[in-house]
């Protein structure tokens, strides 16, 4: 890790940075009044681990003259690391969360208005981290550091629309299920798994077909032959 705590950037940005582009001339370049992380063959790649709504504004002057890939990391396993003020290792323990590539869909919707522009891609790239955190005194006050990659896994591209291949990012669906069964297919919350299901309705992947009690009912559209 180096000196734990004074990385002045995220490990795990940057190190999508070099993955997207080896060539740190491509990285942070400025365009349209905008630092892009990566400029690579007039294709501009933003990495962004949640909240997309903040970059919509840049996103959409971006649009307007390049092709831009939204890059989303999803942690599938993380190891907690406790470190003491020396960078010894106190103890270490695996999470019981786990990231999966349909998370994704809930960050969708703070852009959903942007996911039909031509121009517009997305790429999540799985990975296994660690998550250091300092230990100090014997109250064993503890302060988040950093969280660092261990192994890069799969990489999954989709546009914004079934046509475009939004349907690469689902969880594995029965016929029919309600917000609560969806968030517990793809593991989301139950906000989130809302979210997450207006983005593909509006995307046109699901539809409403009525309701179970008090909640509605959903079921996947099939493509027409």
């Amino acid at each position: 890790m180096g000196m734990i705590g004074e990385l002045n950037e995220k490990t795990i940005h940057k190190s999508l940075k070099t993955r997207i582009e080896p060539d740190v001339a491509c990285h942070e370049v400025k365009l349209n009044g905008y630092y892009v992380d990566v400029l690579r063959d007039e294709v501009v790649f933003e990495i962004q681990s949640r909240n997309l709504y903040v970059i919509k504004e840049k996103l959409r002057s971006l649009l307007g003259t390049h092709r831009v890939t939204v890059v989303y990391p999803v942690i599938r396993t993380k190891w907690i690391v406790w470190v003491d003020e020396v960078g010894q290792v106190v103890r270490r323990r695996k999470s019981p969360k786990s990231g999966q590539v349909c998370h994704v869909l809930a960050e969708l919707y703070g852009i959903r208005d942007l996911l039909d522009h031509e121009n517009l891609s997305f790429r999540v790239d799985c990975l296994d981290a660690e998550d250091f955190r300092l230990v100090r005194g014997k109250a064993e006050t503890v302060k988040r550091l950093e969280c660092v990659p261990l192994t890069w896994l799969d990489v999954v591209e989709f546009g914004g629309t079934r046509e475009r291949g939004l349907e690469r990012v689902l969880p594995e669906l029965v016929d029919e299920f309600t917000s609560k069964e969806f968030g517990r297919m793809g593991g989301l919350q139950q906000n989130l798994a809302s979210k997450a299901l207006k983005v593909l309705r509006d995307s046109g992947v699901i539809e409403q077909v009525g309701k179970r009690g008090r909640l509605y009912l959903y079921r996947r559209i099939q493509k027409s032959l």
